[in-house]
């Protein structure tokens, strides 16, 4: 149920006192609530398998793996990490000026934040961040995709029963209610989702000076040189396509291949594709569905294209092509030679289809990617060490994924995050508790006057400042 604007009011007055207590900040209090999260995840594990298969039509497998998984192993993580996180830093190099002052930095809570998440990984998005958050000693407002109705229902009722009532809670509801939570204050808001809807979060926070992160998302490229193991890019390539039913911010959004090797690429991609979905992938209980019916539609809208143009601009269609809009299935499906100004091409994808796009050379393809908007994810597969220098050297995204696809998100040790249009800020490990904390300078002088120069003060007479030219 939707919660109304008083319970909101309530809710974040609420949570605001908890910040006051300074219940939050204790180790005591972040291990406890971190502990319980995981046991959480372990006695409900049936029924968020459930709500995931509910919502997305994902299979036990597929979920344990791409979510359960990773947020077990980023809970033990955190708590193992904690007492090295919350130190403060060693104590810094001082001037000899400012004798015998001694200076460290320590990590501080922000306070209440705001975490919004999305409905594409409805568990892993929204606790993973959580996770971040308790360990930096916040209180934290979840509010979680409506679109995701099971997850979030789920969400809203293990959560209390679970984790302090008094600093962390739940809000469920759609436009309206997120739009009154971003009324109040927060001291950091951190949200996942579309672009689109960044820029409004990001409106909202700065009426109030909240630092944000934005996940957002964006065009990931492909990358496909002429040197490299055709199959086996075009397994990678298809598994993040298949994965989710491509319905991932960093998933593969089209593919550049040089004409000289297009039709090599094409190939291989055509018997990868016969190989590892031998059956209609319809039948396949490992494939996902799409989240709804207007995204099914969006999506169906490019395979059953009929103006002539549009379809001449979009391409042949390689393999794939089947969908069914009742039960929300699209098929995973390649286009060749797309052109740049193709419908498909304007914004991302987020699904299961690929459209490939032909250049003359690898100068192109960089060409391709600068004149765009920065992707979260750019991926490259090549066995030229010049050529993988290059593009990294000369493009700008989130990461780039050297003969691989999705992988470098499961590395909990490096930094997830965008750049420009694809996101601000990043998380993961140690950088999700750095988000949340604030580096507070502590600088302590003895109170003692023996070592208090009496030229640092007025009246400045010519003495005094030819002493503090030479001091300072």
């Amino acid at each position: 149920m939707a919660e109304s604007k008083k319970s909101i009011s309530d809710t974040y007055a609420d949570l605001r006192m908890a910040v006051k207590s300074r219940k939050t900040c204790s180790m005591e209090w972040r291990e406890a609530q971190l502990r319980s999260l995981s046991r959480m995840l372990e006695e409900h594990h049936d029924d968020f398998i459930t709500a995931l298969n509910t919502d997305l039509h994902r299979s036990e497998f597929l979920s344990e793996l791409s979510e359960l998984a990773q947020l077990k192993a980023s809970i033990k993580d955190t708590i193992a990490m904690l007492p090295d996180y919350t130190k403060p830093s060693g104590h810094v190099s001082m001037p000899i000026k400012f004798f015998p002052a001694t200076g460290h930095v320590i990590p501080e809570p922000l306070g209440l934040v705001l975490i919004i998440s999305p409905w594409n990984y409805p568990i892993l998005l929204a606790l993973h961040p959580v996770v971040g958050a308790i360990a930096a000693g916040n209180a934290v407002l979840l509010k979680p995709s409506e679109i995701s109705n099971a997850c979030s229902h789920l969400m809203a009722d293990l959560i209390p029963k679970y984790l302090d009532n008094e600093a962390i809670r739940v809000i469920q509801g759609g436009v309206e209610e997120t739009t009154e939570i971003l009324e109040y204050k927060f001291d950091h808001i951190f949200y996942t989702g579309s672009t689109t809807v960044g820029k409004i979060i990001y409106q909202a926070a700065a009426k109030h000076l909240t630092p944000v992160t934005l996940e957002l998302g964006g065009k990931s490229p492909v990358i496909v040189d002429g040197n490299v193991n055709l199959k086996l890019a075009s397994r990678r390539i298809l598994f993040g396509k298949f994965v989710n039913c491509g319905q991932i911010c960093i998933a593969p959004d089209y593919c550049i291949v040089t004409k000289d090797n297009a039709c090599a690429f094409y190939e291989a991609l055509k018997e990868t594709y016969e190989e590892l979905f031998p059956d209609s992938l319809k039948s396949d209980k490992e494939y996902s569905r799409i989240i709804n019916d207007a995204q099914t539609k969006r999506l169906v809208s490019f395979l059953n294209e009929t103006n002539k143009d549009e379809l001449a601009k979009r391409g042949e269609l390689l393999f794939g092509g089947e969908s069914d809009q009742q039960s929300r299935y699209v098929e995973i499906s390649a286009f060749r030679n797309t052109s740049l100004d193709s419908k498909i091409m304007q914004d991302e994808i987020f699904g299961p289809l690929l459209p490939i796009v032909e250049v003359d050379t690898m100068d192109d393809a960089i060409d391709i990617i600068n004149n765009g908007q920065k992707p979260l994810a750019l991926y490259l597969f090549t066995l030229d060490q010049t050529l993988v220098d290059k593009v990294t050297q000369q493009t700008s995204s989130g990461a780039i994924s050297i003969n691989e696809c999705l992988m470098h998100f499961a590395v909990e040790d490096l930094p997830f995050g965008g750049v420009g249009e694809s996101g601000i800020g990043c998380y993961h490990g140690k950088s999700t508790f750095d988000t949340f904390s604030h580096k507070k300078t502590v600088f302590h002088q003895s109170g003692k006057s023996v070592m208090d120069p009496f030229f640092k003060y007025p009246p400045y007479t010519e003495r005094k400042k030819y002493l503090m030219r030479k001091f300072f």
